[in-house]
């Protein structure tokens, strides 16, 4: 009989699963992997709780905003467990509450005969190793319960009571008072009642009106507070009354002495059939997450956020924590993209779906949102880097702030309207009042009224046609340029004016960095120093002006990374500087990788100098294009390219990678050609073998 009713629940769990599934991808919208990879991470735990004899880590990694948090509180409201979901945030845990210790404690009772799902939030600043890679010293109490959690469910926190030095004082009363002779019999004073009253005050003694021939010696009052330090030893403050009931002053005192020490002890938490999520925010893994640009094209950002893998949030958690502090978050590592441009135009309809059928449901009109006025949401409210927060500010104050005067004009003008449309022109909200055409399908216009809208972006955007713009025209494309020629790498986009502050333009690359040849690294340098070398091209070496700092710093970034730690210069090894924490590192005394980053750098400017004069024409049509307008994206590109410089093969990634030296290729020609004799490295003795001689 118990194996069907144990079929039939377990049935019945699995059809939970699959609904709750089923609902999170109909409120998150651009999530539908990241929610199954949860939701089969979570299924065993969910269905044999019981088999579990740690916690159950899942590890979800994202950019801000992108609904981490909320994914798993509504994932535990659906599961049944809102009343058992416990949230901290580790930011700043060191105040407050006594630190992550303090949080904790409220999950002593609520573990004790069930599972829980706990989430710790903002993780990354429970770091325990410095950005200099030193370890960060912190108060035992504030960091290791949450490794105890980690790693077997089990951990001890501190007693953190509010009133407990209140208590403490209470207790040294009840002392004073059984040592000058108060006599107590089954918890009531039955001598020196004078000495109680006069001792106890009234917050603390029996209350006023009470018979004097029945004072309990511990007031009822304290009942509460009392049992929060015995709760290990009664069921329930009645039955700890009761035993109250029994003492005399004696024994009462000793009872009070001894909650008294067990209200300062460690406290035993048993999390280990807990369902555990580390939710974090890793800019060491998303490293463009400090771009705040608006104009950053959503699609190309969600392409590189993408190709983080679980090496890579491994690498970025070494930063922050100690190898054996990152092998207790286990394997079980979700990883956010970025949101896309489909995914940011599904949230913004969704929204504003929610709000139409609140106002449906609560004023009875109907109102629609046209898609002049979504885009314009869009181009107001998305910052590729910040998630969905941007979005909703954004909505409320295009739409939100403005419905009560829609609202009002519809009562007090157009009372008889079926429908309001919201649409818009770029600078006003336009709100038509219609109702539907009489013998027809169509609507007619009852009324129309406009409002401007409050724009942040949409000015920024405002076109100067100056010679500002011609200038970051002139850069941007020389970086364009560059890349297409050496390269063969169409760039996403170019910018030559943005929304974006201190960000006069940019280019979207999508140049990959991984696996770089040795003989691409003067190519990469040029495309780096491009618009610099167009400036001096096109307006003089004179005439050249600043604000390419960012480009000469990722140029010699770059370069030294090859040089430094790549083993991509003459001299192999990794190199740093002289510094206690650099012992294994060798040390660039004589300034030789120096000189030799000079080169690269100065070999680098020289040959963009020399590739954007072979392309002179599309150079100067490309810029001249942006001059008069923001941006250009890659068809644009591709176009001028084919008609000005069509000698420039243009490559799509797979091609890129065939053209690429062929290393499997020729690996196999190695094998397939005769054997020759057995390689011998110059310089080592074929006698010598690690730590001793071969006789």
């Amino acid at each position: 009989m118990s194996k069907v009713k144990n079929k039939t629940e377990l049935f019945q769990k699995k059809e939970m699963l699959r609904q709750v599934a089923d609902t999170l991808k109909s409120e998150f919208v651009g999530i539908d992997n990241i929610i199954d990879e949860v939701m089969s991470t979570v299924s065993s735990w969910y269905l044999f709780p019981q088999i579990h004899e740690r916690p159950v880590v899942v590890n979800l990694w994202g950019l801000t905003g992108v609904g981490k948090t909320a994914l798993v509180k509504r994932l535990s409201e659906l599961l049944g467990y809102k009343d058992r979901f416990f949230a901290f945030d580790l930011n700043g845990s060191e105040r407050g509450q006594a630190g992550i210790e303090g949080q904790l404690q409220e999950l002593r009772e609520s573990s004790r005969n069930y599972p829980v799902i706990i989430a710790l939030d903002e993780f990354q600043h429970a770091r325990t190793i410095d950005e200099g890679g030193g370890e960060i010293r912190k108060d035992y109490r504030d960091s290791n319960p949450i490794w105890q959690l980690l790693d077997s469910g089990v951990f001890e926190v501190r007693s953190f009571r509010f009133r407990h030095h209140d208590f403490q004082g209470f207790c040294r009363d009840i002392e004073y008072m059984v040592n000058s002779g108060v006599k107590v019999k089954n918890g009531v004073v039955v001598e020196k009642l004078e000495l109680y009253h006069e001792i106890m005050t009234d917050d603390e003694g029996e209350e006023k009106g009470s018979d004097d021939t029945c004072v309990s010696f511990v007031p009822k009052r304290k009942d509460y507070q009392l049992f929060e330090y015995v709760e290990d030893d009664f069921t329930h403050p009645k039955e700890m009354r009761n035993h109250l009931n029994t003492l005399n002053e004696r024994e009462t005192l000793a009872f009070l002495l001894s909650a008294e020490m067990k209200s300062g002890a460690p406290k035993q938490v048993d999390c280990s059939n807990a369902l555990l999520f580390i939710l974090g925010n890793l800019d060491e893994a998303y490293q463009m997450a400090g771009d705040f640009n608006p104009d950053i094209d959503a699609d190309s950002f969600h392409e590189l956020t993408l190709k983080i893998t679980l090496p890579d949030i491994k690498e970025a958690l070494k930063q922050r924590f100690r190898s054996e502090q990152i092998a207790r978050l286990g394997n079980n590592h979700i990883i956010y993209p970025a949101f896309n441009k489909k995914t940011y135009e599904q949230l913004i309809e969704l929204e504003l779906n929610k709000l139409s059928a609140k106002i449906l449901n609560k004023e009875g009109i109907k109102i629609a949102f046209e898609n002049t006025l979504q885009r314009l949401i869009y181009r107001e409210g998305v910052y590729p880097t910040q998630g969905t927060r941007p979005i909703y500010t954004t909505i409320h104050r295009l739409v939100h702030t403005v419905l009560g005067k829609v609202l009002a004009e519809y009562y007090l003008q157009v009372p008889k309207a079926e429908i309001i449309n919201l649409a818009s022109d770029m600078k006003n909200l336009r709100v038509f009042y219609l109702v539907k055409a009489q013998g027809g399908d169509g609507l007619d216009i009852l009324h129309e009224i406009q409002i401007p809208h409050a724009l942040n972006l949409e000015n920024l955007r405002a076109q100067k046609c100056d010679d500002k713009q011609a200038l970051v025209a002139v850069h941007e494309t020389g970086h364009a340029v560059t890349c297409l020629a050496l390269t063969g790498v169409v760039p996403k986009c170019i910018y030559s004016h943005s929304a974006g502050e201190n960000t006069a333009g940019f280019v979207q690359s999508g140049l990959d960095y991984n696996n770089l040849a040795r003989r691409e690294i003067i190519d990469r340098v040029a495309v780096f120093l491009g618009g610099i070398a167009a400036e001096e091209l096109v307006f003089g070496a004179q005439n050249r002006t600043t604000g390419a700092s960012t480009d000469l710093k990722n140029a010699t970034e770059f370069i030294t990374d090859m040089l430094k730690k790549e083993g991509m210069g003459d001299a192999l090894g990794t190199f740093q500087n002289p510094s206690p924490r650099t012992n294994y590192k060798f040390y660039d005394d004589n300034g030789t990788i120096n000189q030799a980053g000079k080169k690269l750098m100065q070999a680098g400017f020289q040959k963009a100098l020399v590739t954007l004069e072979q392309h002179r024409t599309l150079l100067l049509q490309l810029a001249d294009y942006l001059s008069n307008n923001a941006s250009i994206q890659s068809e644009g590109i591709e176009q001028l390219t084919r008609k000005y410089a069509p000698e420039i093969e243009m490559k799509n990634r797979a091609e890129i990678q065939s053209t690429r030296y062929p290393y499997r290729s020729r690996l196999k020609q190695l094998l397939s050609e005769p054997q020759h004799d057995e390689y011998n490295p110059s310089g080592f003795e074929t006698g010598v073998l690690l730590n001793k001689i071969k006789s």
